[in-house]
């Protein structure tokens, strides 16, 4: 053994997937959300506001979601209900890593639906802090976009 490398572990190729990707190296959360905003960030990034039943209001970046072969993309729509997997981030913004649409209410394509749901959004995220869950916002919010997608009528 030469001087150099005494006392050092020898590096050794290990064959199949390694795990020491940042999302193994940064504590992570599952949690349920409501989509309540989304803005541009960058070139392919978008921020979003997200309202999940356990840990309240959360701002999130997602990386790359704007580009077309973003797996997140399609998923993240705006006032969508997902089951979204989140890594906390250095700053303010934790980091979508992983996100699943919840089967249920779909209210995009029509603009009157839209418009309740931008004051039902509105309305959850004046009404909580960020990361501070408020008993029942949550659930309001999805009860009410759930009747909201299902009314024929969206003025009722």
């Amino acid at each position: 053994m030469s001087p150099r490398t005494r006392g050092r572990p020898k590096c050794t190729v290990t064959t199949g997937r390694a795990r020491s990707g940042w999302r193994s190296r940064l504590a992570t959360y599952r949690d349920r959300a409501v989509v309540l905003r989304k803005l541009d960030y960058g070139e392919a990034d978008r921020i979003f506001t997200l309202l999940t039943r356990d840990h309240g209001k959360v701002g999130a970046i997602a990386k790359g979601v704007r580009r077309p072969e973003s797996k997140l993309g399609p998923s993240l729509e705006l006032y969508g209900h997902v089951d979204v997997l989140l890594a906390k981030g250095r700053g303010e913004l934790d980091v979508v890593a992983q996100v699943q649409r919840v089967p249920g209410y779909r209210i995009e394509g029509d603009v009157v639906r839209m418009a309740h749901a931008a004051l039902i959004a509105e309305l959850a995220e004046r009404v909580c802090e960020d990361r501070h869950p408020v008993e029942g916002v949550y659930e309001l919010a999805v009860t009410a976009m759930d009747e909201l997608a299902r009314e024929t009528d969206p003025r009722r």
